[in-house]
């Protein structure tokens, strides 16, 4: 999922900066991930196209939460929250460990920033 929302924010953002949250806390993993990119409208996104639906019914396979807020500043920002014990938090790290090589290999250079 983590890398789908990448691979969006590199296909229809038009970022150039790309911030990387994740947090923990009363058993629940939290991935903010914000862009400084064009936005868009959620509601006028094609039925057609339903990347966004397969997001959300894949967080909820997790028992987990997917949402997505257009920035009044522009940009995007996603909220990704899956209880702890549905995951392997042992895979997650391993993921989390290979972030910036990731976003070098879907084109994010320059002012690319992660934390």
């Amino acid at each position: 999922m983590f890398k789908e929302i990448l691979n969006n924010i590199r296909k229809h953002a038009n970022a150039d900066i790309v911030d990387i949250d994740l947090d923990y806390s009363r058993g629940h993993l939290l991935f903010k991930i914000t862009d400084n990119g064009v936005g868009f409208d959620a509601s006028k996104v094609s039925p057609k196209r339903n990347g966004l639906l397969n997001l959300k019914s894949r967080a909820e396979k997790w028992k987990g939460s997917f949402e997505i807020k257009s920035l009044t500043v522009g940009g995007t920002q996603v909220l990704l929250t899956i209880p702890y014990d549905r995951i392997s938090l042992r895979v997650l790290i391993n993921r989390l460990k290979h972030k910036r090589r990731l976003l070098q290999r879907l084109n994010f250079y320059g002012r690319t920033h992660t934390s």
